[in-house]
This record gives structure tokens, sequence and C-alpha cells, in this order.
């Protein structure tokens, strides 16, 4: 039975996750979305539409084995490399291990993984200051 996801989607899934082939731990990351998903919506319904992205976080946080709806790029390597080559999926998945978010971290993080729009002088310094704080950003610790 073929239960990969469209293509539409897994690119919906890269913008917010920017995950490693292996798409590591993503059944824990999807717990930690399923609670962000609104959030994202509001703050940009065409780029992050629930109804598209909504029934793919509930299928692979309740998947047995990833590769059922996701082609996998990398072999699974564990933990090793992800924080400095993947410091978003990195801090997501450290986030989604937290028992309880504060409504004010849910917004940082949302606010951090979805893209800026404008012109593409600002997006440069924009993107500049986003890598800085994901490589500094306070879910990383606690």
């Amino acid at each position: 039975m073929n239960n990969q996801l469209n293509v539409e989607v897994v690119e919906l899934l890269r913008r917010i996750i920017r995950p490693r082939g292996d798409w590591y731990e993503i059944q824990s990351i999807c717990g930690l979305l399923d609670e962000l998903l609104d959030d994202l919506e509001a703050l940009s319904p065409d780029r992050f539409p629930k109804a598209v992205i909504g029934e793919a976080v509930h299928s692979l946080r309740n998947a047995e084995a990833i590769g059922e709806f996701l082609v996998l790029t990398e072999d699974v390597r564990g933990i090793s490399g992800l924080k400095t080559q993947y410091p978003q999926h990195a801090g997501l998945l450290a986030s989604s291990g937290k028992e309880r978010l504060l409504e004010t971290r849910k917004k940082l993080i949302v606010w951090l993984v979805a893209p800026i729009t404008g012109s593409r002088e600002s997006n440069r310094a924009t993107i500049t200051r986003q890598k800085k704080l994901r490589n500094n950003i306070s879910w990383m610790r606690d």
C-alpha cells in the first residue's frame, strides 16, 4: 500500500521543519506541529493551510514507519550533527520533548519557522538574523 505524501504537503513540511534527509524523530516533531498549526495558519494562511498540512501531521505522528509516508534521502543516523547542520529541525525536536510549552514559546517558534516574504535585500538581512537566532534560540535550553 502506497501512503506517500504528495509533493505539495512534503514541501510545506520542509518549509516548517527544514529537515535532515532522514526526517529524524519526525513523529515527535509532529506532536508539536499539531499544537502550532493554528498559529502558523493565522500568521500566513496561504503558506501554511492547516487543512492541507493537518492530516499529514496526524499521519506522521502516528506512523510506525515514516518511510511509508516520506522518501528518506539519508540513512537514519540519530542525533549526530542535527544541532549544527539542521538547527530548525533540532530546535523543533527539542521543543517537542518538553512536557508543556508556554504560549509565548509557541508563538516564538512559529515566528522563527515561518518564512519571511518581501524584497530580496530585506530577505537576506532577515535570513542572516534568523540564522543567528536559530543557533542561539531559547528552545534549545531550559
